[in-house]
């Protein structure tokens, strides 16, 4: 009777391990799209493990490697023309985009294990810029994804979030001659 009592315990120990609520994503900026006018905008997507709590509040950093004209980020995709119940954001010339963002999860619902859109940064640059500019997360506690109610959160000190850059390319494509 006691090794069955000490293998429901066990069992009930690991159940309960395994139930517990955790928040693994990952934040990464996709390819940038060239607009008019030296301007870029780069999607920031959301993925999560598919058995991690609903991510809800977003708060990133970003240190771009040069200095720019003009950056903003907006709603895109999935978030596009949804209410936020809190939102904020600050460029720092030269080279610094801050921005948080939360959302009602009765209203806007991040499917875990999906990667979603939820953001898109667009970036001006300046005319004197030619080499290839870096646009990277951020490393410190400032960047991370939460639930909404911020008793869950995905860091990357705490090893839960991992981030990805990307890489910008100025100069328009040169046009092969035939």
């Amino acid at each position: 009777m006691k090794t069955l009592a000490t293998l429901f315990l066990a069992l009930a120990a690991t159940a309960a391990s395994a139930a517990t609520p955790h928040l693994v994503g990952n934040l990464s900026l996709g390819s940038p799209v060239r607009g008019a006018n030296r301007q870029f905008t780069i999607p920031v997507v959301l993925s999560t493990d598919s058995d991690s709590m609903n991510a809800q509040a977003f708060c990133f950093r970003l240190k771009v490697s040069t200095p720019f004209v003009s950056a903003h980020v907006q709603h895109s995709g999935f978030t596009e023309g949804q209410p936020a119940v809190f939102e904020w954001q600050q460029t720092t010339p030269p080279a610094s985009i801050s921005y948080v963002v939360v959302y009602n999860e009765r209203i806007v619902r991040f499917t875990p294990g999906v990667p979603v859109t939820f953001a898109e940064v667009t970036i001006t640059l300046p005319d004197d810029v030619t080499s290839p500019v870096r646009i990277d997360f951020d490393s410190s506690s400032v960047t991370m994804i939460s639930t909404e109610d911020g008793l869950l959160s995905a860091t990357i000190a705490k090893g839960t979030l991992a981030t990805s850059g990307v890489t910008i390319d100025p100069e328009p494509p040169k046009r092969r001659s035939v």
